[in-house]
């Protein structure tokens, strides 16, 4: 789970590091893959058509994790506190040192109560998700920041580089930010990310690459990577498409894991669907509207509209690729 650049947020208005310059993919250079690989949309895809490519936020796939924690902590927070309540009034005599103990007490759980809450906002009375549209017949991309506000630059203005996730351990994950670079070229003053992160920096790639290829070559050099469209475009995700996303993220495992992993999609998929409902739907301004106008004649089309009917019975026969 890779929620860096949600919280915490990333630093702008600071300059590129070597690591960043020295890791940076160009829009110009092409990855080559042997037959065993391919490019990946990494079940991101909103819409796809010859004049633009939206994607979700690389936040999306794991919406539920997050609250989840904040919930069984503050659990344990309220636990705490009625443990503490119950020995004190059960000793049956008053001692002032007991007042001071329970406000000692509480008075250390307000902070972890409050950051626990700021955790949960991240994801619940926030925005469903923050899409990113790569507008290729005009060659800009459009993107949602975490406030709701939309900024527009150029594809060719935009400094790609990979980036690891800011949590210690076997668990950092590697992911691809866009920045926007000031006047100077060196200073960066807009930071979003790619949906897809992985643990091998190499593997990121091959979404990369998806995105690179839609933006240089058109759609029709990448229609076949995208195996599912997000029913997001305009609207709240649904409960039981909810969950099945959350099974997406354990696609690769076996059949017989299945057991384990639907019980814990099946708690995570409440609070994700709390999250939805609680949350505002993005939306684009009518600048960027008029600028992605679709050919109705466009021999490339794709949304959730033109997804399989059968998409539970997909995901154990012909699950989705990933990279992570």
């Amino acid at each position: 789970m890779d929620y860096y650049g949600l919280y915490p947020k990333f630093k702008i208005n600071r300059l590129l590091n070597e690591s960043e310059r020295n890791l940076q993919l160009h829009q110009k250079q092409a990855f080559h893959f042997t037959n065993e690989q391919t490019i990946v949309s990494d079940v991101s895809v909103i819409k796809m058509n010859s004049t633009y490519l939206e994607m979700v936020d690389k936040y999306y796939g794991q919406k539920g994790f997050s609250s989840i924690f904040v919930g069984f902590s503050i659990c344990l927070l309220i636990y705490g506190v009625i443990s503490i309540s119950y020995i004190i009034v059960n000793r049956g005599c008053f001692y002032w040192g007991d007042v001071g103990l329970f406000l000692t007490v509480v008075g250390s759980f307000i902070p972890i109560a409050l950051f626990l809450l700021k955790l949960l906002k991240t994801e619940w009375f926030a925005w469903t998700h923050y899409p990113i549209r790569f507008n290729r017949k005009e060659q800009l991309v459009h993107v949602h920041r975490l406030n709701g506000t939309v900024f527009t630059v150029p594809w060719d203005k935009v400094f790609f580089t990979t980036g690891l996730s800011h949590s210690k351990g076997p668990t950092k994950a590697w992911y691809i930010s866009g920045h926007v670079l000031a006047d100077d070229g060196i200073t960066v003053t807009e930071t979003f990310c790619l949906p897809a992160s992985h643990l091998i920096r190499e593997e990121l790639f091959r979404h990369w690459e998806f995105i690179r290829r839609y933006m240089e070559e058109g759609p029709e050099a990448v229609a076949d990577a995208v195996d599912i469209c997000m029913p997001v475009d305009g609207r709240r995700e649904g409960y039981t498409f909810g969950l099945l996303r959350l099974l997406m993220n354990f696609s690769g495992s076996t059949i017989f894991l299945f057991p384990l992993t639907f019980p814990v999609c099946l708690v995570l998929s409440v609070s994700r669907y709390i999250a939805m409902l609680t949350s505002k739907i993005p939306t684009w301004p009518q600048e960027v509207e008029a600028l992605c106008r679709i050919d109705p004649d466009d021999p490339v089309n794709l949304s959730a509209a033109t997804n399989s009917r059968h998409l539970w019975r997909d995901l154990f026969t012909n699950p989705p690729r990933h990279v992570y």
